[in-house]
């Protein structure tokens, strides 16, 4: 199965400005969204043999995690059906897309969802691939896919089967402030800064958020750090979202003593992660 899986880019600029002694602390976060189309195929064989193929295509805006890799220097994605009893495969009726190899998934799902939409339906006989046959979403070393031995399906595809739409949350705000004020350098540990987004779910899920760096904090420097709170929780923590519109707290404690006054800068990402 696919792992859905939605991504925010929050990119988050802590600057201190010397005033005399006083430090002015400001945590800004600026969000936007990273999707990419996840496709699925799934339809019935009609006729003699069950060759012939109707059926649909449905992507979601999912994120296919890795790169891509088929052993040339330019790789294709495209539908195709597969014999399972021979493993031969074929493309459909549509021209494939191609990237460079070490491309990331999504972009080569996007630009191929970007060609063909979202959505739609295909038929096409496949007489000979014989019967027993499959449609996936593919990878392959050349537009024919004429050597099956570098073939790869999709991550996480399940051929012939289109899943639920998973759920999907995005936030309705492009960016957010967190501001300290005026603080005195050793009145640094401990201050709090707190803010509110609102996410727009289009199911009740469990959402995690955690730091792209893996760290735990936001290392600013000097002996500064900013610890993030979402939803009232650390980070990693699940967060409960119902179907619709919710108001979700953002809190930045700074932990540590400043180590003299001046100007601070950093940057992370905070991934949001669909469970």
């Amino acid at each position: 199965m696919w792992l859905f899986v939605k991504e925010k880019i929050l990119s988050k600029y802590f600057k201190a400005i010397s005033i005399a002694g006083i430090i002015f602390c400001a945590l800004s976060l600026q969000i936007s969204t990273v999707s990419a189309g996840s496709v699925y195929v799934s339809g019935t064989y009609l006729g003699a043999g069950s060759t012939y193929f109707k059926g649909k295509w449905q992507s979601y805006s999912t994120s296919t995690p890795g790169n891509i890799s088929c052993g040339e220097s330019l790789c294709y994605f495209m539908l195709a059906a597969r014999s399972e009893i021979s493993g031969r495969y074929a493309g459909v009726n549509q021209i494939p897309v191609s990237m460079a190899q070490g491309s990331s998934w999504d972009a080569i799902i996007a630009k191929w969802t970007d060609r063909y939409g979202l959505a739609g339906s295909l038929e096409q006989g496949f007489g000979f691939l014989g019967s027993d046959l499959s449609i996936c979403a593919v990878l392959g070393a050349d537009a024919t896919l004429s050597d099956s031995s570098r073939v790869t399906v999709a991550p996480g595809t399940t051929c012939n089967i289109i899943p639920p739409a998973p759920s999907e949350c995005n936030f309705m705000v492009g960016d957010a402030t967190l501001s300290y004020g005026n603080l005195e350098p050793q009145a640094t540990d401990g201050a709090i800064s707190s803010t509110s987004v609102t996410v727009e779910c289009s199911k009740a899920a469990n959402v995690i958020f955690k730091l792209a760096s893996g760290l735990p904090t936001v290392q600013l420097g000097l002996g500064l750090n900013a610890e993030l709170q979402v939803g009232s929780k650390p980070l990693g923590m699940p967060v409960p979202l119902q179907a619709g519109q919710t108001q979700i707290p953002i809190a930045s404690t700074l932990r540590g003593v400043a180590g003299g006054t001046g100007s601070f800068a950093a940057s992370t990402i905070l991934v949001i992660e669909v469970l």
